[in-house]
């Protein structure tokens, strides 16, 4: 059972035979368990505010602010307000220093404050928000 498993490689040891019984040579893949969420530091920082009916503002983060993770990302993407649920949020490609800048449109956000949410998920399937 892998939720029972620490995190980290495993050395999985696999013996194979065939149809007539003979056994084959021990074979061997490594399990690496990964059940840490993506670490996320820092602030977003809004390039403009969506002001007189902009349709989109551009959204960015610093050097460092999504670090790498040991599965690597699978997801990065923000969202306004309500959850759109995973993976329908705009898409966020992150940049080797863990920095990025997208556009996000704002055309359906209600006029006043809102939060805009960058989620993270990686190849394990841990997510983090912020």
């Amino acid at each position: 059972t892998v939720r029972l498993m620490s995190e980290g490689p495993h050395t999985v040891y696999l013996p194979g035979h065939d149809a007539a019984g003979n056994w084959g040579p021990m074979a061997s893949v490594v399990l690496n368990v990964d059940k840490t969420a993506p670490v996320v530091t820092g602030n977003l920082t809004l390039a403009s505010s969506p002001t007189n009916g902009a349709p989109t503002v551009t959204v960015s983060g610093p050097a460092g602010m999504i670090a790498s993770d040991p599965s690597g990302f699978a997801a990065v993407e923000l969202y306004v307000g309500t959850d759109p649920g995973v993976g329908r949020g705009t898409p966020v490609t992150v940049n080797a220093d863990g920095s990025f800048s997208t556009v996000l449109d704002v055309r359906r956000v209600p006029e006043g404050a809102t939060q805009v949410v960058l989620r993270v998920r990686d190849k394990a399937g841990n997510q983090t928000t912020r």
